[in-house]
């Protein structure tokens, strides 16, 4: 079970970034300056990290996050489940999160767990939110 866990968000986002530099992060450039603004939530499996998943408030509306995703490769056909998801998001919502967005290759996870496609293709999901 990957478990998401909110800690030392200065901590976070320095693995996070680290991470980040060592697997090639196709957007690292254009996260590079703005990482200190991220909520991030460090997914652990046991006591291995197993990836990342990090927010940022929309510009248009901060009651709307945006979402990134970096799983670490040996965990990603098992990353994602029902006790992370109903994990996370109420957690998010609790932070003041009412809808998430995910505009890059997050859409299609977000989408098949609920998430509603929009017309300049990025996908949204409205808070509070339970996987079934």
């Amino acid at each position: 079970m990957i478990r998401p866990i909110l800690g030392d968000q200065d901590a976070a986002r320095e693995e996070l970034y680290s991470h980040l530099e060592e697997t090639d992060y196709e957007f690292l450039r254009d996260h590079a300056d703005i990482l200190k603004y991220a909520a991030v939530f460090v997914c652990f499996s046991g006591e291995y990290i197993a990836g990342y998943i990090w927010f940022y408030q929309w510009e248009e509306d901060p009651h709307t996050w945006i979402v990134h995703i970096s799983i670490v490769p040996e965990y990603r056909k098992r990353f994602f489940s029902r006790t992370m998801i109903n994990t996370l998001f109420p957690a998010c919502y609790a932070l003041g999160c009412n809808a998430v967005l995910a505009e890059n290759e997050s859409s299609e996870i977000l989408e098949r767990i609920g998430g509603k496609a929009q017309p300049d293709g990025s996908v949204l999901l409205e808070l509070p939110f339970i996987w079934r």
